[in-house]
């Protein structure tokens, strides 16, 4: 299992985007009773990459993991660390 953060590459995702397209069976271990436990995401190895396209970002993919995720009004905050032995994609 891994994050995928896609068009966040700032340090703040869209509660409406998160958790977006995941498996069932996934969401049953992320949201045990029905609400997102933070802490199941922390660790997990995570790709950070802006939309495809998007040209006001370098279109790179960073591997690395999410540190702390904290809930911000309808959004979310992360701080993402890259694991510095994973060059850039």
């Amino acid at each position: 299992m891994y994050n995928l953060i896609v068009g966040s590459i700032n340090g703040t995702a869209g509660g409406d985007r998160m958790l977006e397209h995941t498996d069932e069976g996934v969401l049953g271990y992320l949201r045990p009773g029905g609400v997102l436990d933070p802490s199941r995401l922390l660790g997990l190895p995570t790709l950070v990459m802006p939309e495809t396209g998007d040209t006001s970002v370098p279109q790179v993919a960073r591997v690395g993991s999410i540190v702390s995720l904290i809930r911000a009004g309808r959004d979310f905050r992360y701080e993402f660390t890259p694991n510095p032995r994973i060059p850039e994609i």
